[in-house]
């Protein structure tokens, strides 16, 4: 028997997908072998889905603190198109811009470390202003980025064709970065989740969460860009594939599947 075998013969059954503890979900099920609750619900890939949920066509989805116990839930919700729940990588092209920085002291730092953190990454682009051109924001906006790591609680919707939504509740939400910069004079608020592993997808709530997470805190005047950057480093040369997104500013239509790539960018840097 797989974890999610009961769950999903349940919901195939006709039950509507509601939060569940995850601990006393495998206690239900009377589950003894030691597991992962990051592993099982906290997905960031299409790989990490486990291969009975893919199978059966269910995504997990993590919801915070359970009400009944200091674990955390989870919920399942059915496709028929995993490009609702995930952004997967384009096809680099052969014409990439290349952006050299090997004799500029300015960089020395970044020269040193044998293994750059993603924030590094993303600092780099943000000091050499190399993700602005691509983006084509504006020259003259100055850039300050923030990251955060908290708990926050909102409304989940999965999906714009379902009337199911769930409570986030006071969940760990984290943010790989975050600034705000202008474009065609517009104010833009980006949210940035990058990945240096050789994953080929990214599961999108791992950005709908973070915006969730900030809106009520944020100015109407602000657009919302998220970007999904992909990172590839081999010696001295840099590859970052950014996938730009779209979604809705509205909050009563900001449903997971809607989060839609727009915008995808290829480039090197050089140290």
């Amino acid at each position: 028997m797989s974890i999610f075998d009961l769950k999903i013969n349940e919901l195939d059954q006709g039950n509507r997908p509601t939060p569940e503890s995850f601990q006393g979900y495998l206690k239900r099920i009377n589950w003894s072998k030691k597991i992962s609750t990051a592993e099982c619900i906290s997905i960031q890939t299409f790989e990490d889905l486990r291969p009975e949920l893919k199978e059966a066509s269910y995504m997990v989805l993590r919801l915070g603190k359970s009400s009944d116990s200091k674990g955390t839930q989870f919920s399942l919700i059915k496709t028929d198109n995993w490009s609702d729940y995930f952004l997967f990588n384009s096809v680099p092209t052969n014409d990439v811009t290349e952006h050299r920085f090997e004799n500029d002291p300015n960089y020395e730092s970044f020269r040193v470390i044998n293994k750059l953190t993603e924030s590094s990454f993303i600092n780099l682009l943000l000091h050499s202003k190399v993700l602005l051109r691509h983006l084509n924001f504006d020259s003259d906006s100055p850039i300050i980025p923030a990251t955060s790591n908290s708990t926050h609680s909102f409304i989940v919707k999965p999906h714009s064709k379902s009337d199911i939504e769930w409570l986030h509740d006071n969940g760990q939400v984290e943010v790989d970065n975050i600034f705000t910069a202008k474009r065609g004079g517009e104010n833009i608020l980006c949210i940035i989740e990058a990945k240096s592993n050789k994953s080929n997808s990214l599961a999108k709530h791992k950005l709908v969460y973070p915006i969730l997470s900030i809106q009520p805190n944020l100015s109407k005047e602000y657009k919302i860009i998220p970007l999904y950057i992909r990172i590839n480093k081999e010696k001295n040369k840099i590859s970052f594939q950014v996938i730009e997104c779209s979604f809705p500013q509205d909050i009563n239509e900001q449903f997971i599947n809607k989060l839609t790539p727009v915008k995808v960018t290829n480039f090197s840097v050089v140290l």
